[in-house]
């Protein structure tokens, strides 16, 4: 009897009692049919040759993952570079825009404590934001004592003693 036996597909298997097992998977299910008909010296051939086509896959391997590995790198320091300059131009961007806020508020007259209130992304914004909040920062006049009822001259808190009051009578 060979060393192979045919499946019910008509596909070559290797019988049960065949020397070709674990080196054969190296290159997958490739010309099994074939190994019956090498001497032992060819199937020994075909072994090692199976081996050596595994560890040049699995080096091939490794070194793809350090191609990646380094190709990567470099990739993350351009990264790097770039997130930078993009933090350094949205940092002068901020310095900027405080600087005009800080501009405006101080030419409108709003208190220093106050600036952190301006809203507004151009000067004419900030102007006018300025100008509206200079209006309810004005301290207003505090009124005259001299005019309008005094405490001691309480008014009448209901109408019947407005009416006796005017009569002149006391209530």
């Amino acid at each position: 009897m060979s060393d192979t036996a045919t499946d019910q597909t008509g596909d070559a298997t290797p019988d049960a009692t065949s020397d070709d097992t674990p080196d054969a998977t190296a290159g997958g299910v490739a010309d099994q049919a074939d190994t019956g008909q090498l001497g032992e010296t060819g199937k020994a051939a075909l072994a090692a040759e199976r081996r050596r086509a595994t560890t040049a896959e699995r080096e091939l391997k490794q070194l793809r993952a350090k191609l990646q590995q380094a190709e990567e790198a470099k990739l993350s320091d351009l990264e790097k570079a770039q997130r930078a300059a993009a933090d350094a131009e949205s940092r002068a961007a901020a310095a900027a825009a405080e600087n005009l806020r800080l501009r405006v508020g101080l030419a409108n007259g709003i208190p220093v404590e106050h600036l952190h209130r301006l809203q507004g992304s151009t000067e004419d914004e900030l102007a006018a934001d300025a100008k509206e909040l200079a209006k309810i920062l004005t301290p207003r006049p505090k009124p005259d004592p001299s005019q309008g009822s005094r405490a001691d001259n309480a008014a009448p808190l209901d109408m019947n003693a407005l009416i006796r009051r005017a009569a002149g009578r006391a209530g």
